[in-house]
This record gives C-alpha cells, sequence and structure tokens, in this order.
C-alpha cells in the first residue's frame, strides 16, 4: 500500500509539473493576443497523415480515475477512439466547449470512443459535463502517454484510428471548421483503410 500510495504521489508531482508548463503557454498565448497564432490552423488530411507517420501506431491511454478506478480502451477499438485533454478552469477549454460538444456528438455517432485527460488530477471534468455520454475520464495517466503527444496546450484533441494510428490532432481552440474537418479525416481514413483491404483481396486471389 505504501509503494502504491508513493507511486500515485510520485504521478500527482509529475503532473504538477506539467501544469504550470501548461501555465506558461497560456500566459504566453495571452500576451500574443493574436487569434491567428493562439489557435492552431485545423491541420489537412495530408499533414494529419504525414505526422502520425512520425509517431506510428499507440496504445490507448490506460488510467485511473480520482476514484482510483481503471479506465482503458480496446487497444483494437472496432471504430476508433479519441482523447480531449483540457480541463473546466481553461478559459480557452470553456470557449472551445460549443464546437467540442458537436465533434463529439460526431465522434459518437461514428463509434469512436472518447476520454478526457485532465492536466493535473484535482482539474478534472465532473461527470455529468463529460460529452458525449459514454465519455470516460482519466486522470491519472502515464507521463509516457502524455509526453510523447506532448499534451501541454489546453485544450487538445487527439484522433486515432482501430489500429491505433493518429488520423486528426488540434491544438487549440477548435476553428469553425475544425469538427467538420475532424469528421472528413475520419472519412478519408476509413477509404484508405477499404481500398487496402480489397487490393489485398485483390492480391490474395
Amino acid at each position: 500500500m505504501k509503494i502504491l500510495r508513493w507511486a500515485n504521489q510520485g504521478v500527482m508531482l509529475l503532473l504538477g509539473l506539467m501544469i504550470v508548463l501548461d501555465g506558461g503557454m497560456l500566459l504566453y498565448w495571452k500576451a500574443v493576443g493574436d487569434d491567428s497564432t493562439r489557435t492552431a490552423d485545423v491541420q489537412n488530411v495530408d499533414h494529419v497523415y504525414r505526422l502520425a507517420g512520425t509517431h506510428g501506431s499507440i496504445a490507448p491511454p490506460e488510467g485511473y480515475t480520482a476514484a482510483g478506478v481503471k479506465v482503458s480502451i480496446g487497444s483494437k477499438s472496432r471504430s476508433g477512439w479519441a482523447v480531449r485533454y483540457g480541463t473546466e478552469k481553461c478559459e480557452y477549454c470553456r470557449q472551445d466547449k460549443p464546437r467540442w460538444v458537436e465533434l463529439s456528438t460526431a465522434l459518437q455517432r461514428l463509434g469512436y470512443q472518447v476520454v478526457y485527460i485532465p492536466p493535473y488530477a484535482n482539474l478534472g471534468y465532473p461527470d455529468d459535463a463529460l460529452t458525449p455520454s459514454g465519455a470516460r475520464q482519466q486522470v491519472y495517466v502515464g507521463m509516457e502517454w502524455i509526453r510523447h503527444f506532448r499534451l501541454v496546450v489546453n485544450p487538445t484533441v487527439l484522433i486515432f484510428g482501430p489500429e491505433g494510428q493518429l488520423i486528426w490532432s488540434h491544438r487549440g481552440t477548435l476553428s469553425s471548421d475544425g469538427p467538420q474537418s475532424a469528421v472528413r479525416a475520419i472519412e478519408a481514413a476509413r477509404r484508405r483503410a477499404k481500398g487496402a483491404n480489397m487490393a489485398g483481396l485483390e492480391i490474395g486471389k
């Protein structure tokens, strides 16, 4: 029990360092004061695939709720899965809520599992604020996973295909075209996967 308690304290300390970094990023964006700079441009499909190529396939994050309940996503979810990094305490996350609700609703319709990751354990969303219905939250997550995608900007959205390939990502508040851009990337990824499967069947004949 003492080892587990020390491990949890270590996780909380590391997450604390992450939110300090995040606070610095937010101060930077405020200092810049330019919406075009503060909000990252929505990435087009080609750029997303180039980014996915640098990361390769990755397993979903595994973590725990504030109550210590393990939360995990199947490594090969039937449709795919998405991560929302942010907190209600973040001004930009609150501004982003309407477009995130639009995107998360589309993700649910497409069969995607959604998991929330806050920058710090005590900054998690209330359960009734998670969207879409069925979304889960991991307040304790392995730091290797967070560092892999440099999760320091609130909010950040990462969308993965069923094999763990990153197919769309966005740092900062979503643009008006953000939800539609994400859906287009998902549909493009599905077409590519279908085409690859058909090609494999032809070769196997």
